[in-house]
């Protein structure tokens, strides 16, 4: 996924679905990133599609958005792995 038009179509509608929550909360992405502590950057390039989110952060933002199937660590157990 290092280019938009690689992106799998339902990759895409999760995205959208999950934008349409956070309008609907009148939330921002930075505001979900930080009640998630999950870096902005990760959730943007997850959202757009522009990374791969196998590992770390970014796998991490992924599936708490939603976007991927997977498990989740909180973030201070992700060392212990």
């Amino acid at each position: 996924m290092s280019k938009k038009n690689d992106v799998p179509p339902e990759w895409q509608a999760r995205a959208e679905a999950f934008r349409a929550r956070l309008a609907e909360s009148g939330s921002s992405i930075s505001d979900w990133a930080r009640r998630n502590n999950v870096s902005y950057t990760a959730c943007v390039h997850a959202l757009r599609g522009t990374s791969p989110c196998k590992r770390g952060e970014g796998h991490r933002a992924a599936v708490l958005m939603g976007l991927k199937d997977g498990v989740a660590l909180p973030a201070d157990d992700r060392a212990a792995v």
